[in-house]
This record gives structure tokens, sequence and C-alpha cells, in this order.
């Protein structure tokens, strides 16, 4: 299993929670719909692949941050993997 993909976890209130969905949390508003879907992509479809990747990752990451951890393990356990990819997207972002 790589480190930080779960299919739920405890966070600091002891409450269990899925992974972060942005498509169907940020971008549609909490319901995946054609009308949803096509509204978001108006509003992004002027960034590169790589922006719109960012911005999901960094709302993720968000996310994850606000539900809070149980302790410092769950914390390295989850947000390497997040992080390190948020840094090699940005460099890749830089050098475009």
């Amino acid at each position: 299993m790589i480190s930080g993909r779960y299919k739920g976890r405890f966070t600091q209130d002891d409450e269990m929670i899925a992974p972060p969905d942005y498509l169907r949390d940020e971008a549609c508003g909490g319901q995946i719909t054609t009308e949803n879907l096509e509204r978001w992509w108006e509003s992004v479809k002027h960034l590169s692949l790589e922006e719109i990747q960012l911005v999901a990752l960094d709302w993720h990451i968000q996310s994850e941050l606000e539900a809070g951890f149980t302790d410092d393990e769950q914390r390295a356990w989850v947000m390497p993997e997040l992080l390190a990819k948020r840094k090699w997207l940005a460099e890749k972002i830089e050098q475009q």
C-alpha cells in the first residue's frame, strides 16, 4: 500500500472520514452532474493539466489539514506523499 492512500481514517475528533474528493465535493458542489461538470470546466479550461492538478491537490491537502490527525504518526502517513506530489507539480509548472 502506498503511504497516504486510505479508504477511511479517524480524525483528531474521532470522526471516521473518507479521502477528500475534489471533483465531487469542490468542483461539483457535492453532486457530480453534467451541468456541474460543465460549469467547473468553464472555470478551469484556461489552465494547463498540471495547473488543474495543482488546484485539486492544494484543495486535497487543505482538506486533510482541516480534518486533522489522530497523532503525528497518522500525519506522517498521510501528508508526505501529497506534499511531494505538490512540490513536483509546482516545479513542473515553473518549467513551462
